[in-house]
């Protein structure tokens, strides 16, 4: 089994993730090859990793927690933590999780209107001038 954490790699990695399940399925013949991810489900899989593992058994998100943990509720139980966790825990130069979350949308959100690093600066102070 391999696992990765979401369910869109490139070109490179899907083919190494194939490979290597294929690799050990020749090397143990009665073995079922799987990959799983830990969140997201089947419609989220990037087209370039689902073209690589035809033929392998792809768990995503709710199916992945329920085959590793054999509760249906896994993923559910795993959310609620995650949210209580990011509403709760402080870093002291982050924040909560949730307020870093909220700066990096609103820092993406400016670099699509002022563009990345020199740019930013640049047409930031063209448009206030």
């Amino acid at each position: 089994m391999i696992i990765k954490a979401g369910p869109n790699h490139n070109v490179q990695v899907s083919r190494n993730i194939r490979q290597v399940l294929l690799s050990v399925k020749e090397s143990e013949p009665g073995s079922v090859p799987l990959f799983g991810a830990c969140y997201g489900d089947g419609d989220d899989m990037g087209q370039i990793l689902k073209k690589e593992l035809v033929g392998i058994q792809i768990l995503v998100g709710r199916q992945f927690w329920k085959f590793v943990s054999s509760d249906p509720d896994c993923y559910d139980k795993i959310v609620a933590i995650a949210s209580e966790t990011g509403g709760s825990y402080r870093d002291p130069e982050i924040g909560t999780l949730e307020e870093a979350a909220r700066r990096k949308s609103a820092e993406s959100e400016l670099k699509k209107i002022y563009g990345d690093r020199d740019e930013f600066w640049k047409n930031l102070l063209g448009d206030i001038a």
